[in-house]
């Protein structure tokens, strides 16, 4: 039976077209014995038709482009990487990101890492940006690794609270439209000399999940609020060090605001929108926690959400296909802030998944770009920054030292 999808959001179509080294992902740790292979293949063949997006590609160009069920070869598709006994994994992951995906297929892989430590053995998947958002790699890891698969009302990729269609009023709306004006300018910020390499470096920290509620709750602000505060403070400490004479508060941020329905759960595209908030970093600990939770607190409310969601898909497309361009190759100087949670424990024939932990990608136009994935009571960050930025490598350090200032900041 044919699948249907819905017409592909401008933003999907360039980066496909245009930017198909934009790649997001996830890194599924297990304990047991590896499997071979071929178990692997199977599995996943005998559950595409759970993730539509795993079979979809695009036809056409521009705003004739649309998405069309395509055929896969799951032994392209699906690989194995022995690992030498004692090697990394964090080198295999960063060695992939240099493969290109299968060619005349989706745009997507999963690799089985095998072999670095005896009853462990991980699985990377990767996907094209366009493909799916955060919201769709965790529908296809719980399609794929949760049993019985998580029904799609239930999926940790959607809103629920979109499910009820809340309506908007013209206030929620009209903030929404200022949000997103905003969001679509260039930030003036100082980048120094305007540096790009086209390389990329790539870090990692994490830290308990409950460490970061317990950061926010007294200002009433959730584990992203104290991720998006230590995301400021970090690049507040950043400018200071490396230009400490342009007055520069800090890097803007922008956050990924979620607005997939239970309804679009499986569907492939993008959809979230960025929104910058003003967080200064350069202030005390408290005064920036305080400042976050005011700011992400214009994005939590459902009406308001909906209203960001369709003045986004009310723009007219041929007013996007010029805008977005420009939005990924500017530079716009933000750093890109985004946050996910997979809610269901995962496994794959009885072996559990002991840690979680995501791959993002960085446009040319920003620079630095971090993703927290937060799964079983572990919140980890990938960090991805050009290596032309001095010292911006050391951001996950700056990152961490901010938590934990947090932590123990009186209240």
């Amino acid at each position: 039976m044919a699948v249907r999808y819905r017409r592909p959001f401008p933003l999907d179509v360039i980066i496909m077209r245009s930017a198909p080294a934009l790649r997001i992902g996830a890194v599924l740790h297990f304990t047991g014995v590896c499997p071979p292979v071929e178990e692997l293949r199977t599995h996943l063949a005998k559950h595409l038709a759970l993730v539509p997006a795993l079979s979809a590609g695009l036809v056409g160009t521009g705003m004739a482009a649309r998405w069309q069920q395509m055929p896969v070869n799951v032994a392209e598709h699906v690989r194995r990487s022995p690992l030498p006994v004692g090697g990394e994994v964090e080198e295999a992951v960063c060695a992939l990101e240099e493969e290109a995906f299968p060619s005349g297929g989706p745009q997507w892989d999963m690799t089985l890492l095998t072999g670095y430590e005896p009853g462990r053995y991980a699985i990377v998947y990767r996907v094209n940006h366009g493909l799916q958002d955060m919201g769709g790699v965790a529908y296809t890891l719980e399609s794929l690794f949760s049993t019985p698969p998580v029904p799609a009302a239930n999926s940790s990729a959607v809103v629920h609270a979109l499910g009820n269609r809340p309506r908007p009023s013209l206030r929620h709306l009209a903030q929404a439209g200022a949000l997103l004006a905003r969001s679509a300018t260039s930030s003036g910020w100082p980048l120094p000399g305007n540096p790009r390499s086209g390389a990329r470096t790539f870090r990692r920290a994490a830290v308990p999940t409950d460490l970061l509620r317990a950061i926010s709750r007294p200002y009433g602000g959730s584990a992203n609020d104290a991720y998006v505060a230590a995301m400021a403070r970090a690049t507040a400490t950043w400018t200071c060090t490396h230009l400490p004479h342009t007055g520069s508060p800090g890097l803007p941020l922008t956050v990924g605001v979620n607005i997939r329905r239970p309804d679009e759960a499986d569907a492939p595209g993008n959809y979230v929108v960025g929104a910058r908030l003003a967080v200064p970093g350069h202030v005390t600990t408290e005064q920036c926690l305080r400042t976050t939770v005011a700011a992400t607190a214009l994005l939590k409310p459902p009406p308001r959400r909906e209203a960001l969601r369709r003045l986004t898909w009310a723009v007219p497309y041929r007013i996007l296909h010029k805008l977005i361009p420009l939005l990924l190759t500017t530079d716009h100087g933000d750093v890109v802030c985004s946050s996910f949670a997979l809610r269901r424990p995962l496994q794959w024939q009885g072996d559990p998944v002991v840690a979680a932990e995501p791959l993002t990608t960085l446009p040319a136009g920003i620079p630095v770009a971090a993703l927290l994935l937060a799964y079983q009571g572990r919140s980890s960050v990938h960090f991805v920054t050009d290596p032309a930025l001095p010292g911006m490598d050391m951001l996950h350090r700056h990152w961490l030292r901010a938590v934990h200032e947090q932590a123990c900041q009186p209240v």
